[in-house]
This record gives structure tokens, sequence and C-alpha cells, in this order.
């Protein structure tokens, strides 16, 4: 049976890019927010690609910082604060409901500190961004998807 892998965005072209060309190997499922993440993962997984910007996700179902939904309506430019990084919160939202499911973030962070801060404040994590290809993706999921069949999910992740 293939790893089954979460696939954490406001749309759906991931989910269909990753199904499409690595589909042989691995199966996808779509969470469209923070919360279906949590439950999709409650349900098992080899783990999940997160996307960092969820700019067409309503207001409603955005988390904050801590990935809690916020308690209050949310002023456009919190909204768009909050969508900018809601992958990160996202997976917050996971490793706070207990679930260290591995989680790639897939997000362009050019700041070397701010990659190796979150890599540890989420472990197990790993940021990769759109210069990795198919090939580099695959293969770090085979590794994050051997690991997690373990029930070794603390060792250290490849790196970029």
């Amino acid at each position: 049976m293939a790893p089954l892998w979460i696939v954490c965005e406001d749309g759906d072209e991931y989910r269909a890019r990753l199904a499409r060309f690595l589909g042989t190997e691995f199966a996808f499922v779509r969470a469209g927010c923070a919360a279906e993440l949590v439950q999709q993962a409650r349900r098992g997984a080899a783990g999940a690609i997160v996307d960092l910007d969820f700019r067409r996700t309503p207001a409603a179902l955005l988390v904050d910082e801590n990935g809690a939904a916020p308690a209050r309506s949310l002023s456009e430019s919190e909204r768009q604060r909050l969508a900018r990084d809601q992958g990160i919160f996202a997976i917050r939202a996971l490793r706070a409901a207990g679930l260290e499911l591995p989680a790639i973030l897939y997000a362009d962070l050019d700041d070397a500190e701010q990659r190796a801060a979150l890599t540890a404040e989420l472990a197990p994590l790993l940021v990769v961004g759109s210069h990795d290809g198919l090939p580099q993706l695959a293969a770090r999921m085979r590794a994050l998807a051997s690991r997690s069949g373990s029930g070794s999910s603390h060792q250290p992740l490849p790196s970029r």
C-alpha cells in the first residue's frame, strides 16, 4: 500500500501535481485548513506537505500563531497576515494537538536562521522551496515515510 501524504493547501494545485507525477508511489489526500490537517493526521498518514500561504482561505478557517482559531473577527490586514504564514500556524496546530506527524513546509524562506528555528520548533519538519524539484521532494518523502513507518520520527531529516 502506498504511503499516504496529507497535502494542506488553500487550492488543489499541489495535491493534483503530486498525484499526477508521484501517484504511483504515494497516495495523497487534501486538507484545506489547519482543522482538516489535524483531523486527517489523526486518521494516520506518513506525513504532511503544507503550503505556506493560504490567501484564498476564508478568515473563519484560519488559525493564529498558537494554532488556535482567533477568538474575534479579523480585520482584512489581520486576515492577510495570518494567511501569509498559515502553513507554519497549521503545523503548530498539529503539534498543539500532540501529533508528531513528519511535515514538509513548502516555502521559499531565504533566511537560514528562520528555517533552522522553524525546523527545531516544529520537529519533525523539513522546509523545502520552489527550487526543489519533484525527484528531490520524492526522495525526502521516502525518507520521512520510512521514519514514520518505523516509529522513529525524531531522527534527523535529510538536509536541503
